[in-house]
């Protein structure tokens, strides 16, 4: 699959493919996503949604830039929602 870049960030593998170690984006889908590889994951989303770490397991940060906001994930196993 081709990468594809959006306004916010980068579409990679199908929602159910998963990734090796650092080989770049592993999902950016409702459908459900793959398993990542080891690293960091960087989410960028529209600053009117709110992101949850389902499981209460995942090590994230967000901060605001304009009229987004931006996500770091540095460790952990879990799901992510937004609503």
């Amino acid at each position: 699959m081709t990468n594809k870049s959006n306004e916010y960030g980068y579409i990679g593998a199908s929602p159910t493919q998963s990734s090796s170690a650092n080989t770049g984006p592993s999902c950016c889908s409702t459908a459900g996503g793959g398993t990542g590889g080891s690293g960091v994951v960087i989410l960028r989303y529209p600053n009117t949604f709110t992101i949850t770490d389902d499981l209460a397991s995942l090590t994230m940060s967000t901060a605001t830039d304009g009229s987004d906001k931006v996500t770091t994930v540095t460790a952990g196993t879990g799901t992510v929602s937004f609503g």
